[in-house]
């Protein structure tokens, strides 16, 4: 796992593309948390709270898409490039309750990026009744 705002992920990023895509999953660290693993910020959900914090579920099959995440997300940039970073810029409560400098992210490889996130989206669906607060659809 990476903090988005640190220079080892935009490092580690292109590396995490060899012949496949990825599912990432973006979560929050709690302050004072030492380790990019946790602890997390837990999330209230509708059948229970999720401990492990997860604020977004994503697909990409190239490099590109994480680069938009990133500038979408970052507060010294503009744009709105990706739905996470969209959604989390909107009204900057959302930047307030989960600063960008504990953002964190997890890349999983996986030859079909787009089953597998599809596959993560449902499991969490069933197991919280509901999709993680960043996503609009599974």
């Amino acid at each position: 796992m990476y903090r988005l705002a640190h220079p080892e992920f935009h490092a580690q990023r292109k590396s995490a593309f060899t012949e496949r895509g990825i599912v990432y999953v973006i979560r929050c660290l709690q302050k004072g948390a030492a380790a990019n693993t946790g602890p997390f910020i837990p999330i209230g959900r509708v059948l229970k709270t999720d401990e492990g914090g997860v604020l977004y579920i994503g697909q990409a099959d190239g490099e590109g898409r994480l680069a938009r995440l990133i500038e979408s997300t970052h507060p010294k940039y503009s744009g709105f490039g990706h739905e996470f970073g969209s959604r989390y810029k909107a009204g900057g409560r959302f930047a307030t309750q989960f600063p960008f400098e504990d953002l964190v992210i997890e890349l999983i490889p996986t030859p079909d990026s787009h089953a597998s996130e599809r596959g993560h989206l449902q499991r969490y669906e069933i197991e919280f009744g509901e999709l993680p607060p960043f996503n609009r659809k599974c």
